[in-house]
């Protein structure tokens, strides 16, 4: 009965500056819970990721895909011990950065569905927001923003003809479009040389090209992966449900291989 008096009080009176602020404060608590918008590679899960991975095998072909400067490929050089790092990047000024920063194997261009050229909006005031499906009317692309025609192509062509090993880490940051990287590279998910590990971002980036975390899901989880969002101290696995899908900007990770998965989820 209390509770629902509560309720009943709460929704009549939402105009309330003090109720405001408590919902507010929960907010607040809700972003920090779910480990939202947390891009400190010490802090937010990524690096005890990578230091479970190193730990479960070394020597990994390692695809950086989103690369921009070379952030994440320089981290993952020090700590993936013999690692082997192919990093993509499609906006050919920021190409022009990694290349001159990365010592191992790149790529001027992006991954996708399909090959030819796409539109990228490279936001110059927000330089790492760059998006073939950018978030238009947010504060990311309301200013210095340049569209640039870049070229994409499918990541099963570029292992079948030889120009890429496939890798065993992959690792996707491409501002939305990871669904379409996936679908890229559908043939690899399916054979032998699937990749062990493939992280990436999802949150509201998805929104502008219309994917969820459900088409992630429905891609990985024929194929034998395991899928959870990543967390400052475990992994947390689980099956899809539709609540999972709310969009809140963090990264997942999906492994095949059962001892990882146990390594990364205690």
């Amino acid at each position: 009965m209390l509770k629902k008096r509560i309720q009943v009080y709460v929704r009549e009176n939402r105009r309330s500056k003090l109720l405001a602020r408590v919902a507010r404060a929960c907010d607040a608590y809700l972003w920090y819970f779910h480990n939202q918008n947390n891009f400190d590679f010490e802090c937010n899960g990524e690096r005890r990721v990578m230091e479970t991975v190193n730990r479960w095998r070394q020597g990994l072909t390692v695809w950086d895909v989103g690369a921009h400067t070379g952030e994440w490929a320089t981290v993952a050089r020090q700590r993936l011990d013999g690692a082997k790092l192919v990093s993509f990047e499609i906006v050919p000024r920021i190409h022009e950065q990694l290349a001159d920063t990365v010592e191992h194997q790149t790529f001027n261009c992006g991954l996708s569905d399909q090959d030819g050229t796409v539109s990228v909006a490279w936001s110059k005031d927000f330089d790492t927001s760059n998006s073939i499906n950018p978030r238009v009317g947010s504060k990311f692309f309301d200013g210095n923003v340049e569209m640039v025609e870049c070229q994409v192509v499918r990541g099963d062509r570029l292992i079948e003809e030889g120009q890429a090993p496939a890798p065993q880490f992959l690792k996707i940051d491409t501002e939305g479009h990871d669904v379409a990287v996936l679908r890229g590279l559908s043939r690899l998910v399916a054979s032998e040389d699937a990749p062990s590990i493939i992280q990436m971002e999802y949150g509201e980036t998805y929104l502008p090209g219309g994917f969820t975390l459900k088409n992630i899901y429905d891609i990985l989880e024929p194929h034998g992966y395991a899928i959870g969002k990543v967390y400052p101290n475990y992994v947390d696995f689980r099956p899809y449900e539709y609540k999972l899908d709310d969009f809140r900007l963090g990264n997942v990770v999906a492994v095949n291989d059962p001892k990882l998965q146990a390594a990364l989820g205690a």
